[in-house]
């Protein structure tokens, strides 16, 4: 069966649009799938994430030295790439593993957390992102990107908690919004780019690159939770019974991750302190 005529990639909860772009993977996961019965989609979002945090590393680490290779730096790209490849097909592989499976019991199990397991796999990515950042802000002694860094760690993973706490109640939220919107960049998809670019290219022509996208990117993370907040009193689509469930478990999982963020912040920043606050 395709993953066209099975389960969709997008429902109240997933309604992107630009999830359809992605839609040239479906017969390269269906074939992969054949190929390797035994992977699971857990061992591809593990994978990404080892990948991704791999590529930042190595990225953060030439610029803590201040100096550059190029085999590095395409090592480095090429592991965020993988990285990226694997966060786009590691739901697309469990949703077609789903498709096959007899049990409904055991199939609505598999999505209600693996619905929450793919967020948080995002949320852990990003954090890490803005913390590598930070760290190379405080070796550089850039107090402003520091700070910059360190908001985009702490709100990075509120706007999905805030989705999955609307969701409990029953209400559908915006899974994202036109490229040009402001609010783009606090959603997952938006924030891809800035923070890529953030590790990547720190200054340009002594433009604060890294300060400005962890900034902005901050700003939109707390725009967009206010909003989706605000989606509890207000008029919205309804999620069916089965949507609310599964965002209550996703609320379990998220908020406890969100809180895990915010203590692994508030130690960064009691560890990294700059002269004047020491």
């Amino acid at each position: 069966m395709g993953l066209n005529t099975v389960e969709s990639d997008t429902s109240a909860v997933r309604n992107s649009g630009y999830r359809s772009l992605a839609g040239f993977l479906n017969p390269i996961v269906e074939k992969g799938q054949a190929r390797f019965p035994g992977v699971k989609a857990w061992h591809i979002t593990a994978t990404g994430i080892a990948l991704t945090i791999a590529g930042t590393e190595l990225e953060e680490y030439q610029n803590r030295r201040g100096k550059h290779t190029t085999s590095l730096d395409l090592l480095s790209g090429a592991l965020t790439v993988l990285g990226v490849v694997c966060d786009l097909l590691d739901g697309k592989w469990a949703r077609l593993a789903r498709s096959e499976m007899w049990d409904p019991v055991k199939r609505e199990d598999n999505e209600k957390w693996g619905q929450a397991i793919d967020p948080a796999a995002d949320g852990v990515i990003e954090a890490h992102r803005a913390f590598a950042g930070a760290v190379t802000a405080w070796h550089l002694g850039d107090k402003e990107g520091f700070n910059a860094a360190m908001r985009n760690m702490e709100s990075t993973n509120r706007p999905r908690t805030a989705k999955a706490f609307v969701g409990a109640f029953g209400k559908a939220t915006p899974e994202s919004y036109p490229v040009f919107d402001p609010r783009f960049l606090g959603t997952s998809l938006g924030r891809k780019v800035p923070n890529f670019l953030s590790t990547y290219v720190r200054k340009l022509r002594g433009c604060p690159i890294q300060f400005m996208m962890d900034s902005r990117v901050a700003n939109a993370n707390d725009v967009v939770t206010a909003e989706r907040l605000w989606m509890v009193v207000k008029p919205a689509k309804r999620l069916n019974g089965k949507e609310a469930k599964h965002a209550q478990a996703r609320l379990v999982v998220l908020g406890a991750e969100t809180l895990a963020i915010a203590g692994a912040a508030y130690l960064v920043r009691k560890t990294l302190t700059f002269p004047e606050n020491k």
